[in-house]
This record gives structure tokens, C-alpha cells and sequence, in this order.
């Protein structure tokens, strides 16, 4: 501390961490280590310096020693080690330290984690968070009668202790009011009287040094939810509820959401999450939903045995909590998907829910919910099931609505009412093959991301129907253009093309205005036969209508007389379960699912096989 107020001096600066983090990466070699591994380097740091913009409050140098002091007890070490006090700055966002890591190299969480790994702990609190006592009633901190142990000396690897779970209470200023260990609480009374123990806005925080695995693995949905770091989720409240209603089950009470991919089934989670952390019901509000991935269940597990000792890990802290922690597993199917899963760990994930020791949300699709539930009722009688549809296209006008601040504060850009719109309208339209609310927000995205970098401050309709035009691959004119004026002038703009078909040319317009106008159901826009010699026009006429309904290539020609034989069916459709080829569509399906907007010409009619 003594060198990093002698280095501000020298640069005529107020003393703050950041010249103590140049002093430790200067001269301490443990702690130069740790910040040259995650790309800290003295060059860069001295530029951040120069900014005088770089303050601190008035207390960050003492409270980052007073955090390195409880590091070192908590590690056993009788004297503050400049690793200790690397750590500390690191846990607190306002230091002038922690800002400097965020500028510098790989990031505050990778510094912080080098860190810990040196150190062979946890190492303390976490960052602006001080755990409140617990009630000996619900989660003793040691068997009656134990003696009270004494801190560990420092050492290379091993778990943390796993004894308990803290709730984060934060003031206005983001300072810990309550502590979790009796001493420390007599100490710091005073401050845990500001604020009642039972504030319903209060996050709830995973401690590492309690919980090692969740917190490494897992992403605590209720505290992102409590400090509005999940976005507003819009027109799933009778979704929310059904999920609120089957946690409050006594049995069955997992709740899995089934719907096709991109109707937002983690979005309702993280609705719930919102719910949970505004919720008046003392039962609920205590809930933490920590979202946890396949993938990051199965990382690091490659010894025989690992995957498995990791999910008793994490059974016995999830017993810990006293039901408080639930599990929100997306995609499950992967994790108990049988042959396409990890054997072991979809065994232990059955096991823990049969006996009811886990708590769990699960997300999947229509097609995977029948593949893997339907199969096995044992399984399936553990979950509750709720099913997610598609929003209406007005439901997801209001949802684009809700969500428009939050990208253009990402994008620092204005969305008009219209662009909003059109967004879900044209993808409704064009991009059949997704669903919304998806499709309209990817839409809504890019049109914002492209409008930023070409310096735009308004993304309007002409910019959203760019984006739906490359991915539809529609001319962008054919979108903007209104269907009305289009339709109106069709019949002159197809004699110009085709010379003395004047009747035809009236039932094909008539015939097309009238579908166009609503009167077909889900019919095509328009089905028509055209007959006559060879050499009248017929697949000109086809062509003509394709360009001007479709512009720019807008047409699928079929040849059928390549389809003379009873067995080439299968080249429109794709080959029938059980032959090769089976699941890659064929040359009509193919078509019509990438280009759904399109004229399809089947020619030479005649010269097909009956069955086709």
C-alpha cells in the first residue's frame, strides 16, 4: 500500500487501487504472475492510468485491505500477501483496480480466477457481498456438540466448505449490511439494522465458497432477475403461472416447458425468475433458479467416475438449501436423452427426481418431449408439463414494444413504430420456416446492428425489409412494394409480356386479386392448369406471372417428364423411412421449404407416371 501511494505521488495523482495493482504487478512476482497469465501487462495498465477519469470512493484502499486481511485469515495466513490484496480489488466493482482489469487483458472474472487457483480456495467473500447469519434452525452450520474448527493453514487444492447458503443484502451504495459469521455481524450491527433482513428486493447470491459447484457451473437466473439484468418478458403470464402452480405442487412438482424452438421457453423461465423476485408469497420469493447446461455438467468429467461424484456434488447442495435452489436445465433431452446423453448422468438426474431430492425445470421440443418422455412413463411422471405455442402476430407486435428500449440502448438507436411492425409482419410472410417471437427479434437486431455501423440513427421499414429480403432471398423492391398497386396493374403488365391471350390473362388476374384479398383459406395464392398444343405459350405465360409476382428468379421449373417411372415420386418427396436418403427432402420439398414465396412450374405434365 505503502509503494502504490509513493507511485501516485510520483505521477502527481491521487493515490488510489490501481497504483497499488501497478505496484504488485511491478514488483511481486506471485501476483505479476497471475495478471501476465490472463494478459495484464505493464504498458497498456500505465495508458488506463493516464485517465484522469479513473476514480474511486474515498474508502477503496482500506476496504480492499480489510478484504485481503479476511482472505488471509480465511486462508490461515498470519500476514497480508500482495495475492490476497489482488484478490480483494478484484470483488469490488466501484475500485479503480477493478475497472483497470476490465480494460485490461482477458477481464476482471479471469484474473480473479487465476487467483483463487493460486491460492488454493475461494479465499473470502464474494465481490460486494457479505453473507447475513443463517437460522441454525433450517441449516446448522456443524452437528450439535461439534467442536468449533480451526482455519486451515494455506494449501494447493481442495473444496471449499459447503455448509451453507447467503442472502446478499445490498444498499443504495452496493455496500455489505449483513454478515453470515457471528463475529463479524457484532461487528458490523449497526449496518445490518439499515435495512430489514426480509427485503423482498434483496438478490440471492450463490456463495462459492458454500456452494463450489453451482456457482461455477450455474447461472443464478433470481439475482439477474433482482438487478435487472434479464430483460422484460412480455404476454407469458399464463405460461408463468402454470410454471408458479406446478412448483407449488408437492409432487411432480418439475415443470418442463414443450413448445418448437424460438417461442420462448427460456424467456418464460426467466420470467419466473422476475416473478420470484418480486413475489410476496415468503415460500416462493426465497426460490434461486440456477440455470445449468449440458455442457457444463459434463466439462472437466473425462476420469471415470468424475461426471458422477460432480451430480452427488451437486445433490448434496441442493439438499443444503433446503429446497430453495432450483435446477433450470435447458435442451434436457440432451442430459437424458439415453444413447445421445451421458449414460451416468441422465441414471443420477433420474434417480435424485425419483426420490425427490431435486428440484428441476427442463426446456424441449414437441418432437424430443415424444422421443424421450412419452417413451418412459417413469420418467415423464416426474415432470409437469407446459406447453409454449407460437404467439399471434399482434402478441408479438407487443412484445418487439416491450423489448424495443433495451436494443436500442444496446445499439444507441431509434426504432420507428412502423419498422417494429413490419418486423414481425414481413416474417411472418417470409421466413415461415421459424418461429416468433424469434424470427421478428433477430430481424429487429440486425436491422438495429446494421444501422449502427452505417451510422444510422433510426432504423425505419426500408432497413428491417433489407434484412428480410437477404434471408428470403426477395428482392427488397418486391418487398417494399405494396401487394394493391401490384395487383391492380398485373393484367397490362402481363400483356405486355404475352401477345393475344387477353381471356386467360383476365381469369389469371381475376383469380389472383381475389386470393390476395383473403378469399382462399391456406390455399396458395393461386393453382392453375394451363392446357393447349405445344408452342401457344404456356410456360411463358408461368414465367411472366413468376416475374412479376416473384422478381428476381422467384420460380422452381420440374421437368416431369424425368418422372415417367412410379418409383421417381420419390424425387419430389424424398425417400420413405427405411431407405437411404430418408431425411434429406427431395427436389419439390426441397424447394418450397427454402424458397416458400415462389412460382412452382410443373411442366410437361402429361408425360408423368400416374402415381406421381
Amino acid at each position: 500500500m505503502t509503494q502504490g501511494r509513493r507511485a501516485a505521488q510520483r505521477r502527481g495523482q491521487r493515490p488510489t487501487t490501481a497504483h497499488v495493482l501497478l505496484v504488485m504487478l511491478q514488483q511481486d512476482e506471485e501476483s505479476a504472475t497471475v495478471l501476465t497469465r490472463r494478459g495484464v501487462t505493464e504498458v497498456p495498465l500505465l495508458q488506463v492510468l493516464k485517465d484522469d477519469s479513473l476514480e474511486e470512493p474515498a474508502s477503496a484502499l482500506d476496504l480492499a485491505l480489510e478484504r485481503a486481511r479476511k482472505i488471509g485469515d480465511a486462508m490461515g495466513d498470519r500476514t497480508i500477501r500482495p495475492i490476497h490484496l489482488l484478490l480483494a480489488v478484484t470483488k469490488d466493482p466501484r475500485s479503480a483496480a477493478h475497472r483497470c482489469l476490465e480494460l485490461v487483458g482477458q477481464g476482471v472474472a479471469r484474473v480473479r480466477e487465476e487467483a483463487r487457483q493460486v491460492l488454493g480456495a475461494d479465499g473470502g467473500l464474494s465481490p460486494d457481498r457479505t453473507p447475513p447469519p443463517r437460522p441454525a434452525s433450517r441449516i446448522p452450520s456443524r452437528p450439535m456438540g461439534a467442536r468449533q474448527p480451526t482455519p486451515p493453514r494455506a494449501r494447493r487444492s481442495g473444496r471449499a466448505p459447503e455448509d451453507g447458503i447467503r442472502l446478499a443484502l445490498r444498499g443504495e451504495e452496493g455496500m455489505p449490511l449483513v454478515s453470515a459469521r457471528a463475529e463479524t455481524a457484532a461487528r458490523k450491527s449497526s449496518s445490518a439494522a439499515a435495512v430489514p433482513a426480509n427485503d423482498a428486493t434483496a438478490p440471492w447470491v450463490l456463495d462459492p465458497e458454500f456452494f463450489p459447484v453451482l456457482a461455477s457451473i450455474a447461472r443464478n437466473l433470481t439475482e439477474l432477475a433482482a438487478t435487472d439484468g434479464i430483460d422484460p418478458v412480455i404476454g407469458r403470464d399464463a405460461e408463468i403461472e402454470q410454471v408458479l402452480d406446478a412448483l407449488a405442487r408437492r409432487r411432480a412438482n418439475n415443470p418442463i416447458l414443450v413448445g418448437p424452438p424460438g417461442v420462448g421457453k427460456t424467456a418464460v423461465v426467466e420470467g419466473v425468475a422476475l416473478r420470484l423476485a418480486n413475489e410476496k408469497d415468503e415460500s416462493l420469493r426465497r426460490l434461486i433458479i440456477a440455470e445449468v447446461s449440458a455442457g457444463a455438467l459434463v466439462s472437466g468429467t473425462s476420469v471415470r467416475g468424475a461426471l458422477a461424484e460432480r451430480m452427488r456434488r451437486i445433490r448434496e447442495e441442493v439438499q443444503r438449501s433446503n429446497g430453495r435452489i432450483l435446477l433450470f436445465i435447458d435442451e434436457i433431452h440432451a442430459v437424458l436423452g439415453g444413447a445421445d446423453g451421458p449414460d451416468d448422468l441422465a441414471q443420477e438426474l433420474k434417480s435424485s427426481l425419483a426420490r425427490g431430492e431435486l428440484t428441476c425445470l427442463g426446456a424441449t421440443t414437441d418432437a424430443e418431449y415424444r422421443r424421450h418422455f412419452e417413451k418412459d412413463p417413469a420418467l415423464a411422471r416426474r415432470f409437469s408439463p407446459v406447453r409454449i405455442g407460437e404467439p399471434s402476430p399482434e402478441a408479438a407486435h407487443a412484445i418487439l414494444r416491450g423489448l424495443a428500449s433495451e436494443y436500442e440502448s444496446h445499439h444507441s438507436v431509434v426504432y420507428d413504430d412502423d419498422a417494429l411492425t413490419s418486423a414481425v409482419d414481413l416474417s411472418v410472410r417470409y421466413l415461415p420456416e421459424r418461429q416468433l417471437p424469434d424470427k421478428a427479434i433477430a430481424v429487429m437486431d440486425l436491422a438495429a446492428a446494421r444501422a449502427r455501423r452505417r451510422g444510422a440513427e433510426r432504423v425505419d421499414v426500408a432497413q428491417v425489409a433489407a434484412v428480410v429480403a437477404e434471408q428470403a432471398d426477395v428482392p427488397v423492391d418486391r418487398i417494399l412494394e405494396r401487394d394493391a398497386e401490384r395487383l391492380l396493374r398485373l393484367e397490362s403488365e402481363l400483356a405486355a409480356r404475352v401477345v393475344g391471350h387477353t381471356d386467360v390473362i383476365h381469369r389469371i388476374s381475376e383469380a389472383l386479386r381475389k386470393s390476395a384479398a383473403g378469399f382462399r383459406g391456406r390455399r396458395p395464392l393461386g393453382t392453375f392448369l394451363l392446357l393447349g398444343p405445344t408452342g401457344v405459350g404456356k410456360t411463358e405465360m408461368a414465367k411472366a406471372v413468376a416475374d412479376i409476382m416473384f422478381p428476381g428468379g422467384g420460380m422452381t421449373r420440374l421437368d416431369l417428364s424425368e418422372f415417367s417411372e412410379a418409383h421417381a415420386v420419390a424425387r419430389l418427396f424424398g425417400a420413405p423411412p427405411g431407405y437411404i436418403g430418408h431425411d434429406e427432402g427431395g427436389q419439390l420439398t426441397e424447394a418450397a421449404r427454402r424458397k416458400p414465396y415462389q412460382l412452382i412450374l410443373l411442366d410437361e405434365i402429361e408425360k408423368a407416371h400416374p402415381d406421381v
